[in-house]
């Protein structure tokens, strides 16, 4: 291998340390299990009322560590329909487009 003998000694310190998100990773996975739907700000905030204090990006980067991203995702589609049978009354359009308005918004003032 050819790479300096410094980040040789680095990677030789960290190798041996515990993994300090090692609770917060448990309780992901115990949250994962009750919930499978539950994304990155759900499962953030759920880790807020469970006490934990952690930051969105961080809970993004452990979700991707522990490969538990939500795949279930449903469109939510609605129906649309550029045709209306009847104007909405309460539409400002209508009122400024309805005659007996007309003269009332299209008047000019001459001073």
């Amino acid at each position: 291998m050819d790479f300096p003998k410094a980040t040789f000694m680095y990677w030789q310190k960290r190798f041996d340390r515990e993994n300090p998100d090692q609770e917060i990773e448990a309780e992901m996975l115990r949250i994962r299990k009750e919930h499978k739907n539950y994304g990155c700000l759900r499962m953030t905030n759920e880790l807020k009322n469970r006490g934990f204090h952690v930051n969105k990006k961080k809970v993004q980067r452990l979700i991707r560590k522990l490969g538990i991203e939500v795949r279930s995702y449903t469109r939510k589609s609605r129906r649309y329909s550029s045709y209306r049978e009847t104007p909405d009354s309460s539409s400002l359009l209508y009122d400024y487009l309805s005659p007996k308005n007309y003269d009332r918004y299209n008047r000019v003032q001459i001073s």
